[in-house]
């Protein structure tokens, strides 16, 4: 039973992997690539292992046979992945991920002294203006734009790419 339990729980790790690797190569625009690997996909192969394994302990009581079977029948399926729809008004796709949509939050700053113009605040250091932040006297924002402005300006003195993406 344990042996059954290990190699359900590698079929699953393996099948999560590939899923990730799908999401990966969408997110990268590499259709072409994921419909090469869905053709020459591990999941028959591993549905195949699955139907081995639960084969191979018939001798199992029904309770744990019966829950690998469900467990090795999640795995025997192929998910089609389509590419995302395009947008018919003509206007341009937000490619910034937020909260909403299930994307990465942005980290909020919580600056005291430095009033957010120096590039330990993240807000700065992004190039964006402090929103919802816990920050004090905060000069991160359009109605201190000049000071921002200036506060860039020598920051970029020092450090030429100070605000460029790493």
């Amino acid at each position: 039973i344990v042996q059954q339990q290990h190699k359900t729980l590698q079929l699953k790790r393996q099948y999560q992997q590939q899923q990730q690797q799908q999401q990966k190569l969408i997110q990268q625009g590499k259709l072409e690539q994921l419909e090469q690997k869905s053709e020459n996909t591990k999941l028959p192969i591993l549905a195949k292992c699955g139907a081995a394994a639960s084969s191979s302990n018939n001798n199992s009581t029904t309770n744990s046979n019966s829950s690998h079977n469900a467990n090795s029948a999640l795995l025997n399926f192929k998910i089609k992945l389509e590419p995302p729809e395009e947008k018919q008004d003509g206007s341009e796709v937000d490619l910034l991920p937020d909260a909403a949509n299930g994307g990465i939050r942005r980290k909020h700053c919580n600056c005291s002294k430095s009033q957010c113009l120096k590039l330990y605040c993240d807000c700065f250091a992004n190039g964006e203006f402090c929103q919802d932040c816990t920050c004090k006297d905060c000069f991160n924002n359009l109605q201190y734009e000049d000071q921002r402005q200036r506060a860039i300006k020598n920051c970029l003195e020092r450090n030429p790419s100070a605000f460029k993406r790493k």
